[in-house]
């Protein structure tokens, strides 16, 4: 019985961590809407290959320089919550879009201008984050409610 708390506990604080990545994700991506844009380039795009126990997971990776004023950055977030990854094909379709040497327009915090993303809004890695939150809370309260 105490195994089973311990366990509902740990799950109800990751569907908590999770939950508060997504919220923050969620403000980020629709903060980015009314972000300042600039031209930038595609400086190196790749897919990095993952392995665990039996799995592997493809990883695309891009990153991409731009200047604003006489100060030059790089950036390596494509959207607010990450790119989401897993097969190779969908990590191909991402470094097929933003391939070296492509231009293309950067997104990024007035305040703190290193901040930048390539793509604002919501998107479906956000979506999964809430999805997977929802199911590690009621997971974690259905194992509660087993102990009372």
């Amino acid at each position: 019985m105490l195994t089973q708390g311990y366990f509902a506990v740990i799950v109800l604080v990751s569907g908590l961590g999770m939950l508060f990545y997504a919220f923050f994700s969620l403000s980020r991506a629709l903060a980015s809407l009314s972000w300042p844009t600039v031209d930038g380039v595609v400086t190196s795009s790749c897919i990095e290959e993952r392995i665990e126990d039996d799995s592997t997971d493809y990883i695309p990776k891009i990153t991409y320089s731009y200047s604003i004023g006489e100060f030059q950055y790089a950036g390596s977030d494509v959207r607010a919550g990450g790119v989401s990854w897993g097969s190779f094909r969908s990590a191909e379709r991402v470094t097929k879009k933003y391939r070296v040497g492509a231009p293309v327009r950067v997104r990024y915090l007035s305040r703190d201008p290193a901040v930048s993303l390539l793509e604002s809004g919501f998107n479906f890695s956000i979506a999964v984050y809430f999805t997977v939150s929802a199911v590690l809370l009621v997971g974690a309260l259905m194992a509660m409610s087993q102990l009372w």
